[in-house]
């Protein structure tokens, strides 16, 4: 086909899907897709590790997944979220005091442990490992352990201060488990959701008009296309332009316009 073409010409030939924007947002959509699925594997794979291998309890640092084994338990000292957890204070063999959020329901499997810890004279129970996920107390829960301590746990603990530090920053909130961090993931799928807009708004939703567009040159035939190339700058021509970027120009022989696809029409044929 001729390519030197006048720049009138050439606009009016100018392909109504741009090829760059069609590769690279469908290697977009396609890229952010493939990524968001990893990163949310990887998410999904290191939340089991958690699981698999939990850290010991740390009360002043927030750990995703932590373990506690009590050597005492006192009993529930407050309730919370509507009575759904019970907290009681786990003290351990080396004499430190946490709060512990257990599930009400199950608090029952505790009870033998919860009278050993304040009856010496009653057999050990099995050992119980606690895991759960470290969570801020809400406001008064260290008051009432406070409160509580000496009606819960007997005078064989030793007394605890006023201060809020005794708790420390976390307790222990066992009816939690880790799950996946999806942030990464949303977001990687917002931008391939974004680069899906761009494909279906400028390329698939043009594509109509990319099949007029082609049908037109190829029916016009490179003669007519060079013939009307030489028509445009004619004296004679009459071009008319609209806001919407429409494009037209009337030669002796045709109408020509553009707006999303090139329409050629002979005069003879109106």
């Amino acid at each position: 086909m001729q390519t030197n073409y006048s720049d009138k010409m050439i606009r009016l030939l100018k392909n109504p899907v741009s090829e760059i924007i069609r590769k690279l947002s469908f290697a977009g959509m396609i890229f952010f897709i493939l990524l968001s699925v990893v990163t949310l594997g990887l998410s999904i794979s290191e939340n089991n590790k958690l699981k698999k291998n939990p850290t010991e309890f740390n009360p002043v640092n927030d750990t995703k997944y932590s373990t506690l084994t009590p050597e005492y338990l006192s009993e529930s000292f407050a309730t919370g979220y509507g009575g759904m957890i019970s907290y009681c204070i786990a003290v351990t063999a080396d004499n430190c005091y946490y709060i512990v959020g257990i599930d009400t329901d199950k608090l029952d499997e505790y009870k033998g442990f919860i009278e050993y810890s304040n009856d010496k004279t009653l057999s050990k129970p099995h050992e119980i490992v606690f895991t759960g996920v470290p969570q801020k107390p809400f406001p008064d829960l260290k008051k009432y352990a406070l409160k509580n301590f000496n009606t819960i746990l007997d005078d064989k603990f030793k007394s605890p201060d006023s201060s809020n530090s005794f708790f420390e920053k976390y307790y222990l909130d066992t009816t939690m488990t880790p799950v996946p961090d999806y942030t990464a993931s949303l977001i990687l799928l917002f931008f391939s959701a974004l680069s899906g807009f761009v494909y279906n708004r400028f390329c698939l939703s043009r594509k109509k008009y990319q099949a007029i567009h082609n049908d037109t040159i190829e029916l016009a035939g490179e003669s007519v296309l060079f013939s009307i190339d030489a028509d445009l700058s004619a004296p004679s021509t009459v071009h008319l332009t609209e806001r919407n970027g429409c494009n037209v120009y009337v030669t002796d022989t045709h109408v020509v316009s553009k707006v999303d696809a090139l329409k050629i029409i002979p005069l003879a044929d109106i």
